[in-house]
């Protein structure tokens, strides 16, 4: 199966002090033993980059920078280039009705059939009312444990 995570479970994963790490976690490491491809649409880096900046103004000790972006996990991460082929190839009708953030990994659940795991609400529905699907960290690992 291809996952697609969200950003916001990836900070969830990497911030140890975040309210969901636990989850995001056990998530990750129910993964590992697996074969599932795990995709990031490539402006997750900057979007995860955008969070630790927030997290660290807010709180410098808290944040250390450095470690955050170092390899957490042996699972090889695909990366999705955002560019004119991806453009071209995950043009729908009638488009998903979200902010340029968000709507790659709309497009990706439901143009590549990627399951899509987000703690986003307002993205997750509107993903699932397009044809894809898209799903909670909890909802996941009870479909992974399946």
């Amino acid at each position: 199966m291809d996952i697609l995570f969200d950003a916001n479970v990836l900070a969830d994963y990497l911030l140890t002090f975040r309210p969901r790490h636990a989850e995001a976690r056990r998530l990750f490491e129910r993964l590992e033993p697996t074969d599932h491809v795990i995709h990031i649409p490539a402006h997750a880096y900057l979007e995860l980059f955008s969070t630790a900046i927030s997290e660290w103004r807010n709180d410098p000790d808290k944040v250390v920078l450095e470690r955050l972006f170092r390899p957490t996990t042996g699972r090889r991460v695909e990366v999705v280039a955002i560019d004119l082929k991806f453009v071209r190839n995950h043009l729908l009708r009638p488009m998903p009705m979200l902010t340029a953030g968000d709507l790659p990994y709309a497009l990706l659940s439901i143009r590549d059939k990627m399951l899509l795991i987000t703690e986003d609400i307002r993205l997750r529905d509107e993903t699932n009312r397009n044809g894809g699907r898209a799903v909670g960290i909890l909802e996941a690992e009870k479909l992974l444990a399946a």
